[in-house]
């Protein structure tokens, strides 16, 4: 997190924080930018429900069960860590394994 508020703050050109000994504070700038971090937080987590929903729906149009192992599996593709491709050769191969 630290990483990513530094960069943030170079890439702005501003400092979002106030670091002390006991923890940080934002500043002016890291307040007004807040309530749009909310918002942009918001937006990605209800997209991320969405695309969980939508591989779930594409397991179960291939006429397959979801089992705890292939949720995890469309987990990972509604985080980006796989392509549906991907998702898709693990879950058959998950039924197909001997």
């Amino acid at each position: 997190v630290t990483k990513a508020s530094a960069g943030l703050e170079e890439m702005l050109g501003v400092k979002l924080f106030d670091r002390h000994a006991h923890g940080v504070e934002p500043t002016a700038h890291g307040l007004s930018l807040a309530p749009r971090a909310v918002a942009v937080f918001e937006e990605l987590t209800a997209e991320r429900t969405t695309s969980a929903a939508q591989a779930a729906a594409s397991v179960r149009a291939e006429g397959l069960t979801i089992a705890a192992d292939v949720e995890a599996i469309t987990q990972r593709w509604a985080r980006g860590e796989l392509s549906t491709q991907q998702m898709r050769d693990l879950v058959r191969a998950r039924y197909t394994a001997p």
